[in-house]
């Protein structure tokens, strides 16, 4: 009989504590209109791991808020769509001060 690897129960249980936290909350945020700005945003963002991908670790840095908000708007909630802004925001910066 067939088992699931520990780390796919692992991350089950994950997937389920999101679940349960999550719902629709600042709708604003996963609204046409946001949808757009934040394409802007994984473009630019896609742009910069192109360009700054000779940093170790950088595009990895890049990589994290795309994936929030890619939760975000799959799960609906405005509040995970904002903290992976928040995220863009401070990765954004830390990489423009080593540049």
């Amino acid at each position: 009989m067939w088992q699931p690897e520990p780390t796919v129960i692992a991350a089950e249980a994950a997937l389920r504590k999101i679940d349960k936290w999550s719902r629709q909350r600042l709708t604003v945020l996963t609204g046409k209109t946001a949808q757009r700005c934040i394409a802007g945003i994984m473009m630019a963002t896609s742009t910069l791991s192109i360009g700054i991908g000779v940093i170790p670790y950088v595009p990895a840095l890049l990589a994290l808020p795309t994936l929030i908000f890619a939760f975000g708007m799959t799960l609906r909630d405005g509040l995970i769509v904002l903290i992976g802004l928040i995220l863009f925001l401070i990765v954004a910066v830390g990489v423009a001060m080593m540049a």
